[in-house]
């Protein structure tokens, strides 16, 4: 009898505690959904630039019967591949040269050239075994099959590190940014300084920039010794400009900082804040920031979910900087993204910071 009332006494606190209910059925709903699409191999969709320099009723067949596919995206560009790829605007670049009709009515002499972005080893596989067998596919008529030889530019022996280091870089520099500054407003609130913040006259800005520089000064200098050593220790180049990576990591850094801040800003405990900073940065740039699992294989929820993420930029800047020797001006999408996330957690974090203050007793 003692037992049933024990049990019946938690059955009834289990019943009411919809938190835990919620975490119970929900979380595990969600993993399953995040982690069953984000890690779909198969691509959806391969973005294809085709160079048509022969423009032969047998090389416009060829094209035509690609574009046909639904797996790829053809376009058309003038720019040479490595100003595509470093746009982001295509994954491979089929080019045709003069003479190909010729080569391939007769056999050999003349072959297409495919070019693949390898700065994701594994989706440039991908990429290349997809395009060659639709090749191979695509004029039956012909003595022989289509065939073509992949180049792999940025990363040529298809080094796993190069991909994975920068990742790995993100998810770190994001973790330890947001959970150093995700306790500063919270153990304000918790052992009731806010009186003396508001009686000191100081504005919600003072209190926040206060607060903000001796983190993004610690979280910086924890920046570069966790870049420095992925490169060292993993061997990844460094392409571009080394004072540009330097900009763009303490950028990334100030916007986990103001993350955090805008995280104990609203989180009622420095424990749920901490809880809070985990949870935001470390599931979704594993999974949706293309840390592992390319974007462009994820359905356009995922896809939306995984562009609301800062880690997204900064890893696009990071493996365009190391791999491909991006510049300012070809990474301007990912900067201003990344500098409109910070200006809205700053905002945000400050406002209400100015109603806790207000607020305080």
């Amino acid at each position: 009898m003692r037992l049933w009332a024990l049990l019946r006494k938690e059955w009834w606190h289990l019943s009411r505690d919809y938190r835990t209910l919620l975490v119970l059925f929900i979380l595990p709903l969600l993993q399953l959904i995040l982690l069953g699409y984000a890690m779909e191999t198969e691509p959806k969709q391969i973005l294809l630039v085709i160079h048509d320099f022969d423009r032969t009723f047998l090389t416009r067949a060829l094209v035509d019967r690609l574009s046909g596919t639904p797996l790829f995206v053809v376009k058309r560009s003038e720019l040479p591949a490595s100003e595509i790829f470093a746009r982001r605007e295509a994954e491979a670049v089929l080019t045709l040269l003069p003479g190909t009709t010729r080569s391939l009515i007769r056999g050999g002499g003349v072959l297409p050239h495919l070019a693949v972005d390898a700065s994701d080893p594994q989706r440039a596989q991908t990429v290349a075994a997809y395009i060659l067998h639709a090749l191979s596919s695509s004029l039956p008529s012909l003595p022989s099959p289509v065939a073509a030889t992949p180049i792999f530019l940025y990363n040529p022996t298809r080094e796993s590190a190069f991909f994975f280091v920068p990742g790995i870089t993100a998810l770190l520099i994001l973790m330890a940014s947001a959970l150093l500054s995700s306790l500063t407003i919270t153990r304000e609130k918790e052992s009731g300084t806010f009186t003396l913040l508001r009686l000191s006259r100081l504005s919600a800005v003072d209190v926040v920039g206060g607060k903000l520089i001796p983190y993004f000064i610690l979280a910086g200098l924890l920046s570069l010794v966790v870049l420095v050593a992925g490169m060292l220790l993993f061997g990844v180049p460094l392409k571009g400009n080394a004072l540009l990576l330097v900009g763009v990591l303490l950028l990334y850094t100030l916007t986990g900082i103001s993350m955090g801040i805008l995280i104990s800003s609203v989180a009622p405990t420095q424990q749920s804040a901490m809880l809070a900073s985990l949870l935001i940065t470390l599931f979704p740039t594993l999974l949706l920031s293309g840390f592992i699992f390319p974007l462009e294989s994820m359905p356009l929820v995922l896809r939306v979910i995984g562009h609301a993420l800062p880690a997204t930029y900064f890893l696009q800047c990071l493996r365009g900087i190391m791999l491909k020797g991006n510049t300012v001006s070809q990474l301007i999408p990912q900067l201003s993204a990344l500098g409109g996330f910070t200006l809205f957690f700053l905002l945000v974090g400050t406002v209400r910071a100015k109603t806790l203050m207000e607020l305080s007793p």
